[in-house]
């Protein structure tokens, strides 16, 4: 399949916020403005990873002709993709890492089965995103072949937004979320799969409805990506790093829509030859540098200005 320069682009800006937002900010260290503002707001690049892995596996799905090799081939092609890397990178973190005298702060057994999303994980953190992903991957194609969804109207691809929506919305006014401690809140709101399903949803809506968008003019597309601008900057605007108050409750919502209408905008987009090697290079990589990042940045850390290494 011929890659989309687009995609590959929006797959390069999400993995550099992420990266962005790893990176250790010492109080005796200078940064620039630009950085600390990207850095401050890079949590959002998992977000953008949502809408492409939603509409990039969702589209699969949908433009096959046939539903050869159903559930089965689906689970062993995700996996085999997905799985190998993952379990690398826990084997260094929960047998590497404490022969080396940092030991691993939770149950191992939880990340085997992509569970750490829900029980507060304290080791391997970036690895929760990733339990949305799998727990994506798990149920999209029951839905899919033994339900038969493939066929349903489009729009209820979006009912899991609506879900985490008023999920949020419940957390906000009838629990104490707001004032529990910050990593309490990150646990509770943005690492638990049903708070958290804007982006994937948004993603597979517009692999859904792909035959009605992909005829929009370039023109279009063009002022569809500026309001996605528009939307992606009011709600990181507003959240910042913290998210504290009644923007969590639609901030991922705001991100899925300003995302996904960058995605219409980018889908056909090309770069020339040259200037698409490292942006497909990157992209390529994207997964690994993500699994990978904040271990090395961590080790860095504490090998440099001697902070702890998670």
């Amino acid at each position: 399949m011929e890659r989309k320069h687009g995609l590959d682009i929006l797959r390069v800006i999400a993995i550099l916020l992420v990266v962005i937002h790893h990176i250790p900010r010492p109080e005796n260290i200078f940064f620039p403005f630009w950085f600390l503002s990207f850095s401050d707001v890079g949590w959002s690049g998992v977000d953008l990873f949502f809408v492409l892995s939603g509409f990039l596996i969702a589209g699969q799905v949908f433009q096959a002709k046939t539903n050869e090799g159903g559930l089965k081939s689906f689970w062993i092609k995700r996996w085999f993709r997905t799985l190998p890397l993952y379990y690398v990178v826990l084997f260094v973190y929960t047998v590497v890492k404490p022969m080396m005298g940092y030991s691993f702060r939770d149950n191992a057994w939880e990340y085997l089965f992509f569970t750490q999303n829900y029980l507060s994980p304290m080791d391997f953190v970036q690895s929760w995103s990733l339990c949305i992903e799998e727990h994506f991957y798990l149920v999209f194609p029951v839905l899919i072949y033994l339900f038969n969804f493939k066929k349903m109207n489009p729009f209820i691809w979006l009912l899991p937004l609506l879900l985490s929506l008023l999920s949020r919305y419940y957390l906000y006014h009838y629990t104490d979320i707001i004032s529990a401690p910050e990593t309490t809140f990150a646990h509770t709101v943005r690492f638990m799969t049903h708070n958290h399903l804007d982006g994937i949803s948004m993603g597979v809506f517009l692999a859904k409805t792909y035959d009605f968008w992909k005829e929009f003019s370039r023109t279009n597309r063009n002022i569809l990506g500026v309001l996605g601008f528009g939307l992606v900057f009011i709600a990181l605007y507003q959240s910042g790093l913290s998210m504290r108050g009644p923007i969590f409750i639609y901030s991922f919502t705001l991100l899925a829509f300003g995302f996904g209408l960058l995605l219409i905008c980018f889908h056909d987009f090309k770069l020339n030859k040259l200037a698409y090697i490292p942006v497909e290079k990157i992209a390529l990589w994207s997964y690994g540098i993500y699994i990978w990042n904040h271990l090395l940045i961590r080790k860095f850390e504490h090998t440099t200005i001697t902070m702890p290494w998670y």
